[in-house]
């Protein structure tokens, strides 16, 4: 039990770095564009960016240490639907322009609600298939561990589900925390022809 409680406090850990340090980066490549560019970290989400006060872009990250797979029954979908769909049912979201990104190094299986909520570009998204499989799934799947995010995602009104997907997008398979450092050390060394350590 010890060992498990400690893996767990690490993966915890290497889990907050990850979002530190992966907000550090899309406050870096943001800035290039938009000086103004305003982000927090465990404020409105994970990470979130913010223009004039408003949320524009909320964010999730979850970060593994092995490979896995994120299927129609992942705890990290459901637990990141389930923090969305209480936004949406407490008021707390005050535009419809909202971006809902999850940024996840799991890969999407194939076929999958989360595959098909990729970013269009990916020429894989369908909205209408993807919000099919989560209903079904929060209808009649027994994992236990998701029963809550299955009844509050299904506590949304048909309106409601279709307007959170209808700007959902999912980054799956994305860099891992040594890549990330890698990606900050890059920018922060463009010009000094040299990589600074990194402490964060």
């Amino acid at each position: 039990m010890p060992g498990q409680f400690s893996a767990q406090a690490q993966d915890q850990a290497l889990g907050y770095l990850y979002q530190v340090r992966y907000a550090l980066l899309l406050f870096l490549k943001a800035g290039i564009d938009d000086p103004e560019a305003q982000i927090s970290i465990e404020a409105l989400d994970d990470i979130a960016f913010e223009k004039n006060g408003t949320a524009a872009e909320l964010i999730q990250t979850k970060h593994h240490r092995n490979k896995a797979s994120l299927s129609d029954s992942s705890s990290d979908l459901w637990k990141t639907l389930r923090v969305w769909s209480e936004a949406l049912l407490q008021g707390r979201l005050e535009t419809e322009n909202i971006i809902f990104t999850l940024l996840t190094t799991e890969q999407a299986a194939v076929n999958s609600a989360a595959g098909r909520l990729r970013p269009s570009s990916c020429g894989s998204r369908n909205v209408d298939e993807a919000l099919k499989t989560l209903i079904d799934i929060a209808q009649f799947s027994d994992n236990q561990t998701n029963q809550t995010a299955y009844r509050t995602f299904l506590r949304l009104t048909d309106e409601q589900r279709r307007f959170l997907l209808v700007n959902v997008q999912i980054l799956d398979n994305s860099p891992n925390i040594l890549a990330v450092e890698a990606e900050i050390a890059n920018y922060l060394n463009r010009d000094s022809g040299h990589s600074p350590p990194l402490y964060i």
